[in-house]
């Protein structure tokens, strides 16, 4: 009869046993590409500080793509330079992403700006 799928009228057939190590190539890429955790800032992972001084207070940064909290030695600025203490626009080492210095919340950012 018909000899393949194109003279019945029906799309290619794709053989997902072949995609498979594709498909691994395209993960491990988005992996290695900003925006994705990459495991990476477990070695920076951030300690709590003791009581009476917070997160923020004591120099440590969040990132919300790794949902940790991270030392500024996970971090490195615009340019991909180490950061030090007084370093703005921080970026996480792992992901790539912006990371965050000051909280969200109203009443824990009156906190900081009193105790600076």
């Amino acid at each position: 009869m018909y000899s393949n799928d194109k003279e019945l009228g029906k799309s290619e057939r794709q053989d997902h046993s072949v995609e498979q190590p594709y498909a691994l190539q395209i993960r491990q890429q988005r992996k290695n590409q900003k925006g994705g955790c990459t495991d990476v800032c477990e070695k920076y992972r951030a300690i709590k500080p003791t009581a009476g001084k917070g997160r923020y207070k004591s120099g440590q940064v969040r990132c919300m793509i790794c949902t940790i909290y991270i030392s500024r030695n996970g971090c490195l600025d615009k340019n991909g330079n180490e950061c030090t203490i007084n370093t703005t626009g921080l970026y996480c080492k792992c992901c790539g992403m912006r990371v965050r210095t000051r909280p969200h919340n109203r009443k824990y950012k009156e906190r900081l700006m009193a105790s600076e």
